[in-house]
């Protein structure tokens, strides 16, 4: 018998585009999954449409459709999901992409000899690259680590990931050891992904797949979107200018994180995150010496330029 893996799929207003979404999971060369939704108060038809998804009897046995609450945004709904998801391995789906029919054996593949490697015990994600398409799935860049230049291969220890994340939720698989490390899933965690990268960075392993295993759309709803590097990018989104409620929300992270393992983290690890408020909240100088003695760089010249300028 082959081994389950539970897709969490998050959906809200997203009735345009889930048919396609689903159709592309159902299409999977991997057939052992069930796909575990939790709608967060759609009021555009996508509840309805769930739920008239569930009368085909076919399906029943591969859906669950979990109830609806009080509407408690991103980062809570995937929380709440995981909490749902009793399966080894465990799977992150945005209502808007498109799976490429290899995903998740190909994922798969890659985690289970990553836990041959270092053991069923060690809290491993996986993640992999993606395409970026936009709205009617036209290519706008074959590899979203490229076009943002995040390259998430070369991004794996604790003081990188805490800095910046490079890992994209739709893209993730973790095993049975992170899931249960990593949840319930706080409220001061920025998103999702980038809290399961730190726990697995400071506990376990991140792999990186040097493969687009999805289409990764871009629209106007987008919770985070792929944004281009590049120093005109920079200037049209406004990153010169000092952002102090992210810096606050990462800090605030960070605290959350050494609060939650205190017991469990490492010497070392702990001083990184005494690093990393300084970084975050500190005064000018302060702030640069915790950069360099941290090496809290981030991916690109251009960024930190600008980390090191404001």
């Amino acid at each position: 018998m082959k081994t389950t893996v539970d897709i969490l799929l998050a959906t809200y207003q997203g009735r345009f585009f889930i048919e396609e979404q689903i159709n592309s999971l159902m299409q999977q060369t991997y057939g052992s999954f069930r796909l575990v939704i939790s709608d967060d108060g759609s009021s555009d038809g996508t509840w309805e449409w769930l739920n008239d998804l569930l009368k085909n009897e076919q399906l029943q046995h591969k859906i669950i459709l979990l109830p609806r609450g009080e509407r408690r945004g991103v980062v809570a709904n995937f929380s709440y999901l995981l909490q749902h998801a009793t399966a080894p391995y465990i799977m992150f789906a945005d209502q808007d992409d498109v799976w490429y029919p290899e995903k998740i054996e190909k994922t798969l593949k890659k985690m289970q000899a990553s836990e041959t490697q270092y053991g069923t015990h060690t809290p491993i994600l996986v993640h992999t690259d993606l395409t970026v398409v936009d709205h009617n799935r036209k290519s706008i860049h074959s590899s979203f680590w490229q076009y943002t230049r995040l390259n998430g291969a070369s991004r794996k220890q604790f003081h990188q990931i805490l800095t910046q994340n490079v890992v994209t939720g739709c893209t993730v698989m973790i095993n049975r050891a992170l899931a249960d490390l990593a949840q319930p899933i706080p409220k001061a965690a920025c998103m999702h992904d980038w809290w399961l990268a730190l726990v697995a960075a400071a506990f376990g392993k991140i792999e990186a797949l040097n493969e687009a295993t999805l289409d990764y759309r871009q629209h106007g709803q987008n919770q985070i979107g792929a944004q281009q590097y590049g120093l005109q990018q920079l200037r049209h989104q406004k990153l010169w200018l000092t952002n102090v409620e992210r810096k606050r929300a990462q800090a605030a992270q960070a605290r959350c994180f050494e609060e939650k393992y205190t017991l469990n983290l490492s010497i070392e690890h702990k001083s990184i995150l005494v690093g990393y408020q300084d970084y975050c909240g500190s005064s000018f100088w302060r702030k640069r010496k915790a950069i360099i003695q941290y090496k809290f760089y981030k991916k690109g010249l251009l960024r930190n330029v600008y980390e090191f300028c404001m």
